[in-house]
């Protein structure tokens, strides 16, 4: 249960860093092959990752909010 929260939050930081990198790439405009597919290839895998997850992410939350609501 911890380890999916935790999967959940390094998978968002993620995101935000290669989404970072990617504008800074953008900006600076000499970008190598690799770094291009890096970034566009990580983000997809993020995605699929957390839509693979994305059940037992909603039935923790549902679970959490559940269990707050019932008390």
């Amino acid at each position: 249960m911890l380890a999916d929260k935790i999967i959940v939050i390094v998978c968002f930081f993620y995101l935000v860093i290669v989404l970072g990198s990617y504008v800074r790439i953008k900006i600076d405009n000499n970008l190598n092959k690799y770094t291009y597919l890096a970034v566009l290839f990580m983000p997809i895998l993020c995605i699929v990752f957390v839509i693979k997850r994305l059940p037992i992410i909603v039935s923790l939350i549902g679970r959490e909010i559940y269990t707050k609501t019932k008390k």
